[in-house]
């Protein structure tokens, strides 16, 4: 029987005394359920889109102050990204694209085993 979290993903926030803990549970395949990460109180958080064996790898932005919630995209072995939400708190996030105060807009792109990267 597959296990996986249930869809309300924003529902599964926790707030630790100031701290945001938020552990995300994703279906991937058909058996598991795996976390893919988790934000505990910092001042930079790094979003990585990350695309393995896929031939394309997406950007995702961007400059995010507290609490928007922002798409990730993740596809791990398959041809299907899906997007998963997150609250975030910190002043700089740092997936794809790098904001730094001097506004210098960094496009980042991770690809492994792909052929195209688009920016």
């Amino acid at each position: 029987m597959p296990i996986y979290r249930k869809k309300n993903i924003d529902a599964d926030i926790s707030i630790y005394g100031g701290k945001i803990s938020m552990p995300i549970y994703r279906y991937i395949g058909s058996k598991i359920s795996m976390p893919i990460y988790r934000y505990i109180e910092s001042k930079i958080s790094m979003l990585i889109n990350r695309c393995i064996g896929s031939k394309i790898s997406m950007p995702i932005y961007q400059y995010i102050e507290s609490k928007i919630s922002m798409p990730i995209n993740r596809c791990i072995g398959s041809k299907i990204s899906m997007p998963i939400y997150r609250y975030i708190r910190s002043k700089i996030s740092m997936p794809i694209y790098r904001y730094i105060e001097s506004k210098i807009s960094m496009p980042i792109n991770r690809c492994i085993g792909s052929k195209i990267s688009m920016p």
